[in-house]
């Protein structure tokens, strides 16, 4: 399943997680090569359906906090227009 809109405002799309196996054992999933015998992981994989709001429009009727909302909205720009991406001089002085 891939991200879908079904808003304007709200993109849709699987979140892939490793659920805590059935036997009650402690989740692991290795990073590097596991112990001989041993699996990379013993999760079972599963997705969720998570949705990710576009909040920029009412950015500035809703004052968003660390506090209340578990993030802050800031404005950022790296100073470069899209074009400049391709100039390597440009982006490596950033």
């Amino acid at each position: 399943m891939g991200a879908e809109s079904v808003s304007p405002n709200i993109l849709h799309a699987p979140i892939p997680y490793l659920e805590r196996p059935k036997n009650g054992e402690q989740l692991y999933n290795y990073a590097y090569e596991p112990p001989k015998g041993v699996p990379v992981s013993n999760g079972n994989p599963i997705e969720h359906d998570f949705g990710v709001t576009d909040i920029r429009a009412v950015r500035d009727q809703v004052p968003f906090t660390l506090q209340q909302h578990g993030f802050k909205l800031v404005n950022f720009s790296a100073g470069l227009a899209v074009a400049d991406w391709a100039n390597e001089a440009q982006v490596s002085s950033v």
